[in-house]
């Protein structure tokens, strides 16, 4: 129960902060309820329309589904090199890339292990001796990998750059790709909720980003929000706020407006 009311204590907080990064006044907004799930909070503006409010924080709730993913992708790279330096009698390597983004949990990676380990066969001269290297990089869908070293006194293989594991920086590590690529998964996840949601008017959606603030968003993202949105919320609001209360930065957050992309930007 008290962890329960920690969590509305934080929601309510959060929707104050949403509504100041919007510049719009509490005293114009009356709550006519909360605590709800369907949504989180539903208000009257200035007395006349109802508008529903869902909160969702986009960082704490969805890396652990990004590190999943991304460690999905790792694996099968894994993977792959390690067959390779079996075949080519190699005792380690290290892999050289970058993740540029993470694949849905229902993306099927065979294709990305059976391309890989083409790549690797016909790269299998460059491997074929201690401190070989590949000598082209090989793409993929979310990432791409500039170099196979084998260092056979390593013994195992190891991924550089491509995954950030359970490095606790992590978060505020995040490049904004990886931002926006959160920002994907969480739309997609309460457009598919939204069905259910019990509103008299419009719902909005605000996403409490407690991470690098995200000033920019790209066409693509901006495009693609739009598209998995389906019209199904009125607006989807990013909100850039602080990590939590011992964050030495000041409170700065900025909304942002997933589907037109206009920036407000609150006075302090």
């Amino acid at each position: 129960m008290a962890q329960r009311d920690s969590q509305k204590a934080r929601e309510r907080a959060d929707l104050g902060r949403l509504l100041w990064s919007l510049g719009e006044r509490e005293a114009d907004w009356e709550l006519l309820q909360a605590g709800g799930e369907r949504p989180d909070f539903v208000m009257k503006y200035r007395g006349r329309e109802v508008i529903g409010i869902e909160l969702s924080d986009l960082i704490s709730t969805e890396t652990g589904e990004f590190r999943r993913q991304d460690t999905r992708v790792c694996r099968v790279i894994e993977s792959a090199v390690s067959e390779t330096l079996r075949v080519v009698g190699g005792g380690g390597a290290i892999v050289f890339g970058h993740n540029s983004g993470i694949p849905k949990p229902s993306d099927d990676l065979k294709n990305l292990g059976a391309s890989l380990s083409a790549f690797l066969d016909s790269q299998a001269g460059c491997l074929s001796e201690d401190n070989g290297k590949t000598s082209e990089p090989f793409s993929y869908e979310w990432g791409e990998i500039e170099c196979v070293w084998r260092v056979d006194t390593h013994q195992r293989v190891d991924l550089i750059g491509q995954s950030r594991g359970d490095d606790p920086a992590y978060k505020d590590s995040l490049t904004e790709e990886e931002i926006e690529q959160l920002i994907l998964l969480r739309v997609n996840q309460k457009v598919t909720k939204a069905g259910g949601y019990e509103c008299a008017g419009p719902i909005w959606l605000g996403l409490m980003n407690r991470n690098r603030p995200l000033r920019v968003l790209s066409e693509a993202t901006r495009a693609k929000v739009s598209e998995l949105n389906k019209g199904k919320f009125g607006r989807i609001i990013l909100c850039n706020c602080p990590f939590d209360e011992s964050d030495p930065r000041p409170p700065h957050p900025t909304a942002m407006d997933l589907v037109t992309g206009q920036v407000y930007r609150a006075k302090l």
